[in-house]
């Protein structure tokens, strides 16, 4: 037991040493050149036809998307235009696993589309195999992928940085986790097409674009005498082993040739180690299987600001997710709040005032500045809602009151009213009673921080029966109103009975009615100067009642 754990613990030290070494040299996995040969297929071809029904290259579409492609993407363009180079990631090297794909589509394209968005290589760096490991098509880390599998990843899922998933030679079997996941998600491609063949002008316009083009060729023995000698493939003999995936990344009219960055290390053009040329002619006459453009780059950063959105008088902490090491922050806010530092991460910021505020982060690298976007916070308690609605509702009609910000809002008001569908959100109905009345409506705003109230008076006039004139001399015209003529049923507010009582409760006048009246007139032209109450219905659901002025 003592040996095991011995040995297990032996193999994390050695596995750690060679993580940081790896690291250190950015991609470069061995400083030394090995033969060709070394080096194992790694492409699963497609037929003629499968690849005939691939989408085909759309140059409109893809000139939309070449301002920033160009002026980040490209090393050297020549006032003749007989040059073009795009920036490349450090030269790599992909040991003895086939993950030549990993390193094409992720490493080199996706590297090269990524570097716009921070301008230097140690933060655009991709992972060879957060794409491998997810597209090879055994347990087996010889075996290889097809180059759609890793074009459709890093469109899809993206690719994370080196720096989060250094490249392991040994490990093909251990999947992204979720902190990877999220950074691949803010650096995934746009799309992908296919090219001709052997169209050697489409390819230039192209690079032309800013655009990689990953490729996938097949390993002659030509090739593998060119990795090892001169780096200019410009003919084809002997017996193919296999299929490779690289990147085309430059052209030389010169020299009537394309520059290839490859993943076996420092073989190639001896003036320039761990690239090579491929000659127009070559291409010309087929030597390619597959090639392909790649496009596009997500414009967020995986860096993100961490912290609540609202900030009471205690104060809150706040910092900067997914941020590489060596990254230094700086703090800016809002009038209405105070970070106890400008710089670090994290930071705590206190309240200095209240309402809307934010936060906002630059961080600083080898690379340069980059400001995040900022982070929207509320400071304090909400503000008091603003109800916004008719102050006066129909007699057993609906009205719709809202709050006027669409801030979400606990709405209640008092029986008899009610409210219909939900108490909580923007926007409330209320349905008023058939009698009339008076209720508050209340809207109740909560944070973290507290609870705010605002109230709005509603009204109901149910009133069925005039009384006219009033004040009066002599006599008086009792009918229905408007609200008793348009009420469903409206038979219930006929008048049946008239009572007038003054002030010591004495009934002076009283009359009971048959048949369907809606009018009926009587005198107070005997009734002393007062006040009277003319009862209607009276006992009856539709009872009303109703003060009189006699002059």
């Amino acid at each position: 037991m003592k040996n095991q754990s011995f040995h297990k613990s032996c193999v994390k030290f050695l596995c750690s040493i060679l993580t940081i070494f790896q690291i250190l040299i950015q991609g470069n996995i061995y400083a030394q050149k090995m033969p060709a040969k070394y080096y194992k297929p790694g492409v699963k071809p497609l037929t003629d036809a499968q690849y005939a029904k691939l989408p085909k290259v759309n140059l409109d579409t893809l000139s939309k998307y070449s301002t920033t492609a160009r002026k980040f993407a490209l090393k050297s363009i020549l006032a003749s235009g007989n040059i073009t180079m795009l920036n490349t990631p450090p030269v790599g090297d992909q040991g003895f696993q086939g993950s030549c794909v990993g390193w094409a589509a992720g490493y080199a394209a996706t590297g090269i589309l990524t570097y716009p968005k921070y301008n230097c290589w140690s933060m655009s760096m991709r992972s060879p195999n957060y794409v491998y490991n997810q597209i090879k098509l055994s347990s087996d880390c010889l075996v290889g992928s097809f180059m759609i599998d890793g074009l459709n990843l890093v469109k899809t899922q993206g690719d994370c940085s080196w720096d989060l998933m250094p490249y392991l030679d040994w490990d093909c079997s251990t999947l992204p986790n979720s902190v990877q996941r999220y950074n691949a998600s803010k650096n995934n491609a746009l799309n992908w097409y296919s090219l001709d063949r052997s169209y050697v002008d489409g390819i230039k316009q192209v690079l032309d674009l800013g655009y990689p083009v990953p490729v996938v060729l097949p390993i002659y023995e030509s090739f593998d005498d060119m990795w090892d000698s001169n780096g200019i493939w410009s003919t084809i003999y002997g017996k193919n082993r296999g299929l490779h995936a690289t990147c085309i990344i430059g052209y030389d009219d010169s020299k009537q040739m394309f520059k290839v960055l490859n993943s076996w290390g420092y073989g190639g053009d001896p003036n320039n180690p761990g690239f090579f040329w491929i000659t127009y002619s070559m291409i010309k006459n087929s030597c390619l299987s597959e090639v392909y453009v790649i496009y596009g780059m997500n414009p967020a950063y995986p860096e993100s600001i961490n912290g609540p959105t609202t900030i009471c008088s205690t104060g809150a902490t706040f910092s900067i997710d997914n941020l590489s090491s060596g990254c230094s922050v700086t703090w800016t806010s809002s009038s209405n709040l105070n970070p106890a530092s400008a710089m670090g991460n994290p930071v705590t910021f206190t309240a200095n005032g209240s309402g809307s505020g934010w936060v906002q982060a630059t961080f600083s690298s080898s690379c340069g500045s980059i400001t995040i976007p900022p982070k929207t916070i509320w400071v304090g308690s909400p503000i008091s809602p603003a109800i916004n609605g008719e102050p006066t509702i129909p007699c057993g009609g609906g009205e719709l009151y809202t709050e006027d910000s669409r801030m979400q809002v606990q709405w209640s008001i008092s029986s008899p009213f009610r409210i219909t569908g939900g108490s909580f959100g923007s926007k409330c109905n209320i349905q008023a009673p058939s009698e009339s009345a008076i209720a508050w409506l209340y809207a109740t705003a909560t944070n973290t921080c507290g609870s705010t109230r605002s109230e709005f008076e509603i009204r109901v006039n149910c009133v069925y029966y005039s009384v006219f004139p009033n004040p009066a001399n002599s006599d008086i015209t009792i009918s229905r109103t408007s609200n008793g003529l348009e009420r469903e049923g409206n038979n219930d507010k006929l008048i049946e009975s008239i009572r007038v009582i003054d002030k010591f409760g004495n009934t002076l006048y009283f009359k009971k009615y048959d048949g369907e009246t809606i009018e009926s007139k009587f005198s107070v032209s005997d009734y002393q100067t007062g006040i009277y109450i003319v009862r209607i219905n009276e006992g009856l659901n539709s009872e009303e009642s109703h003060t009189i002025a006699k002059n």
